[in-house]
Parts: structure tokens; C-alpha cells; sequence
């Protein structure tokens, strides 16, 4: 079985952002009711799936998030993507997935999320090459 877990945070700038992470469990420590999975080890209600959400992943034309963004279409999410597309590229992403180009560093961040008011966001963009931020600290706070 593969779930989002789901734990709200504190409010920022009128977003209320979850953090997720899927899981692959085995079925036998899970109890369905309707109101969630509930793990029977732990007592955590995990999400259902039964609602639509908006979520926006940073870092979504990259090879890792752009699977993460297929995996919440194919659940019937609604998903947009911010890549700067340094590493990620535009075919990495199905038709009709909203691709707005912009550094997640970049103030006008701020008028994307005001354009799609997501209720996720997923975070996923990185500088994958380590040494390229070791040597050029500078660049990579701007």
C-alpha cells in the first residue's frame, strides 16, 4: 500500500503547507475507515485520497520530481510545477501540467503561488552536483 501522510504546519503567508511523504507498507498494519488509513502501530491517520488537492512541486521537471508529479496525477490531483529548468526539461512533465519557470529563490516565487494557491507544496528542487555548492557558496544564496 502506498500513502501520503499528511501533517499540517503552522500557517505561512496564508498557505497552509503539509508535509508528505509516501510510504510503501505492508497492508496488514493498516485499517481503513472513512475518515483515513489509520497505521495500527502508530495511531497516525494518513490521508485517503478521496479529496482533490492542488499541489504545486518545485523541482517537478527534474527526473525526480517530474515522477513524483505523474505519481499525484495518476492519484487525481490537481499539480503545477516551478522549475528554473537549470537541470529539468519541459518534456519531463505530461501535456497540460502548468510549468512556471522560475528560481525558487526568485521574489516573483510569490506571484506564482498567488496565481495557483496551492494547498501542497512538495518540495523537490536542488542543486544535485554537492560540489558545485561547496565551491561557489556565493552564487547558490543570492
Amino acid at each position: 500500500m502506498y500513502i501520503l501522510e499528511r501533517r499540517s504546519t503552522p500557517r505561512n503567508f496564508g498557505l497552509k503547507v503539509f508535509l508528505i511523504k509516501v510510504q510503501s507498507i505492508p497492508d496488514s498494519k493498516f485499517e481503513i475507515r472513512d475518515s483515513g488509513i489509520w497505521n495500527l502501530e502508530s495511531g497516525i491517520q494518513y490521508y485517503a485520497g478521496s479529496a482533490t488537492l492542488k499541489i504545486l512541486v518545485t523541482g517537478g521537471a527534474g527526473f525526480i520530481g517530474s515522477h513524483i508529479v505523474d505519481a499525484f496525477l495518476s492519484a487525481g490531483h490537481e499539480v503545477c510545477v516551478v522549475d528554473d529548468l537549470s537541470t529539468g526539461f519541459r518534456h519531463n512533465l505530461a501535456s497540460g501540467v502548468p510549468l512556471h519557470v522560475v528560481d525558487i529563490r526568485d521574489p516573483r516565487l510569490s506571484d506564482v503561488f498567488a496565481a495557483e494557491k496551492p494547498e501542497v507544496v512538495c518540495h523537490q528542487a536542488a542543486r544535485a552536483n554537492v560540489r558545485e555548492s561547496f565551491e561557489n557558496r556565493c552564487s547558490m544564496r543570492k
